[in-house]
């Protein structure tokens, strides 16, 4: 038979462990804010908007998963395939930088984006807000209008204005 006996605890067992746990800690911070710059792919062969008025009102929050389902009553589809709109719309989503805050948008407007390789999702509430692929971007006031003029927001009340 075997016999347990305990393991008599060295003093710096506690200090290796925490200097381990803080280096994998500072490994996961380095992952994250290098992933807080993005590149979209700017050959765009295809975009799709959907959309509903800003005004339109819900009892919760709508997020972008839930975006069609939602509003698929009264959804705007606008299929877009002009080279000039989706070479401006390829260039505002190119080198975007994600925002760190856990911000949670009320989703009226969305995007889908194709290139030959992947889709790209982009959606957008009526407060300026723009979220890619489900991060949040630091805002951009020239892409958030370019977003809402092919969306057919031109014209909102005060109130929704930033």
């Amino acid at each position: 038979m075997f016999k347990l006996t305990p393991q008599k605890r060295r003093p710096f067992d506690g200090l290796l462990i925490q200097a381990i746990f803080c280096i994998l800690l500072a490994q996961i911070m380095a992952c994250n804010n290098h992933s807080n710059q993005g590149t979209v792919h700017q050959n765009l062969s295809r975009a799709v908007c959907l959309s509903v008025s800003p005004t339109t009102e819900t009892i919760v929050s709508t997020p972008c998963d839930g975006f069609e389902q939602a509003f698929s009553a009264i959804l705007k589809k606008r299929e877009l395939s002009d080279a000039d709109t989706l070479r401006l719309l390829g260039e505002r989503i190119s080198n975007l930088k994600f925002d760190t805050a856990n911000k949670e948008l009320d989703i009226r407007g969305k995007f889908y984006l194709y290139s030959n390789s992947d889709t790209t999702v982009v959606c957008f509430d009526p407060f300026g807000n723009v979220a890619v692929n489900g991060k949040l971007i630091n805002a951009q006031k020239g892409l958030y209008k370019f977003l809402t003029k092919i969306a057919g927001w031109n014209e909102y009340p005060d109130s929704l204005k930033k």
